[in-house]
């Protein structure tokens, strides 16, 4: 495990999570472009985002701001979509549909984060892997996929109390605009270990091994087909399947099955 990695596997109170009782098979997708594609068979990691630096210039911004807090810039986050077959989500974020799409399947248990006067409830799935092998009192931040809320109106300061500085990182973290709900967004937050003043790292290795398979983009080649089997060979990644996109018939979808 890299430096990197390390620095960011922590974990934190279970405090006011809550985890139901039904494990289920589930699915999450990273859109990414062809050279970033061959780029993660070779290094075998995932690229974090500086929450300072999205496309989304209203990200972790609370109403009457126009500036994000400089200390942002420490924290790390890690956007995936619980949809595989989004057309507008190929053209985005995987080269116009020339890139690809990872599949990442776990046993995964719902999780909820409500606070004691009922004004937060944020859910998403916690890996159960990642999340059984931590002490019973912790939770560990890679270890939870957070649902994005999508709301027309921005976060308000006066939700929270001076000691709820917890709840509103994470009301931050999880809200965006209704404009962005077509990505169906689940999101990792990786936040610096207490007393840390240095930035965790900006690539992170933690949900590789649940990679199933890669989705080529309708627009690939079979010579691009074929560069990525031979990367896959090459790097000794042998339970990695390769499937390409295709256009329904019918339809304005994509298909990935």
């Amino acid at each position: 495990m890299s430096r990197s990695n390390r620095q960011i596997y922590h974990s934190y109170d279970r405090g006011n999570f809550n985890f139901g009782d039904e494990i289920k098979k589930c699915n999450l997708y990273k859109y990414i472009d062809y050279k970033s594609l061959k780029e993660i068979i070779k290094n075998f990691n995932l690229l974090l985002s500086d929450p300072t630096t999205t496309n989304d210039p209203f990200e972790m911004l609370l109403t009457g701001y126009d500036e994000q807090s400089p200390i942002l810039s420490k924290y790390r986050i890690l956007c995936l979509s619980r949809n595989g077959s989004s057309p507008t989500m190929w053209a985005h974020y995987s080269g116009q549909h020339r890139g690809a799409c990872l599949e990442f399947e776990f046993d995964g248990r719902p999780f909820y984060f409500s606070s004691k006067n009922k004004k937060i409830n944020i859910q998403g799935i916690c890996i159960e892997k990642i999340c059984s092998e931590n002490k019973k009192h912790s939770v560990p931040y890679h270890g939870l996929a957070y649902d994005i809320i999508y709301s027309e109106n921005r976060v308000k300061v006066d939700r929270f109390t001076h000691n709820n500085v917890m709840n509103m990182a994470l009301t931050l973290f999880t809200t965006k605009s209704t404009e962005w709900s077509y990505e169906q967004e689940s999101r990792f937050i990786f936040l610096p270990k207490p007393g840390n003043k240095e930035a965790i790292g900006d690539s992170s290795d933690h949900l590789m091994p649940f990679l199933k398979r890669i989705i080529l983009g309708t627009k690939t080649t079979n010579a691009q087909q074929k560069e990525i089997k031979s990367l896959l060979e090459q790097y000794d990644r042998p339970k990695i399947s390769i499937t390409r996109a295709s256009i329904h018939r019918d339809k304005y979808k994509i298909n990935i099955d």
